[in-house]
């Protein structure tokens, strides 16, 4: 098994060169051909990275999933976080947010000061504070300077 999600009451189960959902009745399915890693939920879809190479998006909690040729091939390595109605990406200390279409993916550099050097491990939302994880301890922004754009050079 190399990953495992819950989907409510479900899982979704990737093993060696595909991927299954899991019910929570103990039943299974074949869901995918392929090994999808790295899944995330947000705004009622799931996103996973067959083995950090594609994109792939279900709209039916895991029971069937579309390939998206779109996503670019630097961003499969990120870590996602669904952060209110945002998907955040991150990889090493520098945060991005994601707004995925079917079509059309835009990605915009949020600004990440104080965090350079330090290496994101988790990114979370409490009340009006998101919380960012690192190997080295955790960092406090209130949600309207997250969101801030890092300033062009």
């Amino acid at each position: 098994v190399y990953f495992t999600k819950a989907i409510g009451n479900d899982f979704i189960v990737a093993a060696h060169g595909a991927t299954f959902k899991v019910y929570q009745n103990g039943t299974s399915k074949l869901v995918l051909n392929n090994s999808l890693q790295n899944i995330f939920s947000h705004a009622g879809k799931l996103y996973g990275f067959k083995q950090f190479e594609k994109l792939y998006i279900s709209e039916d909690n895991g029971e069937s999933w579309v390939l998206n040729n779109h996503f670019p091939d630097s961003f499969v390595i990120a870590n996602y976080f669904s952060i209110g109605d945002s998907v955040v990406a991150s990889i090493n200390s520098d945060i991005f947010t994601i707004n995925l279409s079917k079509d059309r993916i835009k990605i915009n550099d949020l600004n990440n000061e104080g965090l350079e050097g330090n290496e994101i491990t988790s990114i979370s939302e409490f009340n009006d504070s998101i919380y960012v994880s690192t190997y080295s301890g955790v960092f406090l922004k209130n949600k309207a300077d997250f969101f801030k754009y890092k300033q062009k050079e």
